[in-house]
């Protein structure tokens, strides 16, 4: 997707949906990955010497970090 095809669709999708499709851009997650996130697994802090927080996803398959990027932590 183009960021100016980004531009048009988060301008059109509503706001729950919205959040989620960034989150979903910015992390490369999957979406059961993303919807099975509990609090737990999100740091907004970053860790030391990291510029933005980060979400530990885990599943049977695979263990791994994924770290918000400008976009996500800035809510632009």
């Amino acid at each position: 997707m183009t960021p100016a095809q980004e531009k048009v669709y988060f301008a059109a999708c509503p706001s729950p949906l919205g959040d989620v499709a960034l989150l979903l851009l910015d992390t490369g997650l999957r979406l059961g990955e993303a919807l099975s996130l509990e609090w737990a697994q999100v740091k907004l802090e970053p860790a030391q010497g990291a510029k933005f927080g980060y979400l530990t996803v885990s599943s049977e398959k695979r263990r791994a970090r994924s770290p918000a990027t400008y976009r996500s932590a800035s809510g632009a």
